[in-house]
């Protein structure tokens, strides 16, 4: 229960939980461009696991309840820009390349062969390259944002993240549940198709049906 209801409003999706039928408000404020600095002072203290009375509070406070309300591993906030929302994903201090830019480039690549992917820019901060991927899940409006529905691939498959139910993570399983899922189904299986012989191409390592954004339904 807590879970739910401590998640934070900015993370992906639409669901949204309160102790009422009526949910809480919607957050109207979130972190701008030129917060984007302090952010990856906080990533690099969070990665180092630098320890201070004057920032540790606050890097959990803004990097884990706001900064990593989208999942996953690497460090990454939610930033206004544009009147769109973005997901800024930073460089870590013991990189072995600029991840920034190569993710940015994959993207990129996979754009002129053809696949169906999200807004990226890379901007510079401090003087590290972040990333900036646009939202799908989220539309500007007059009083805030809408919110899409969407469910992962994860939830397609029924399945889990533990070493037994990764038996489930197919490509081909995927392609076959996304029927009951999908009104273009067909279309959506050349995509599928697609990405997995990309991934491939490219040795993406990280490749499973919760962490691609490129394998997330949007239902309208």
């Amino acid at each position: 229960m807590e879970y739910l209801l401590f998640s934070p409003d900015d993370r992906a999706g639409a669901l949204w939980f309160g102790l009422n039928q009526t949910p809480p408000p919607p957050k109207k404020t979130f972190n701008q461009m030129i917060d984007l600095e302090s952010l990856q002072n906080y990533a690099d203290e969070v990665l180092q696991n630098i320890q201070s009375e004057d920032a540790n509070k606050k890097q959990v406070e803004k990097l884990l309840l706001l900064g990593t309300s989208m999942g996953g591993a690497r460090p990454k906030a939610v930033v206004e820009h544009d009147n769109n929302l973005w997901v800024a994903k930073f460089n870590a201090p013991d990189d072995y390349w600029d991840n920034a830019l190569v993710e940015h480039a994959m993207l990129k690549l996979a754009q002129k062969c053809g696949l169906i992917v999200a807004e990226s820019k890379v901007v510079s901060v401090g003087k590290k390259n972040v990333l900036l991927i646009k939202r799908f899940d989220r539309e500007k409006a007059e009083k805030g944002y809408f919110r899409s529905r969407m469910i992962s691939a994860m939830t397609v498959l029924k399945s889990g993240n533990n070493h037994v139910e990764r038996r489930n993570w197919s490509y081909m399983i995927l392609a076959e549940e996304l029927r009951k899922f999908s009104a273009t189904a067909k279309q959506d299986a050349k995509e599928l198709f697609k990405r997995m012989v990309f991934n491939a191409l490219i040795s993406n390592l990280d490749d499973h049906p919760r962490n691609l954004p490129s394998l997330f339904l949007k239902i309208s």
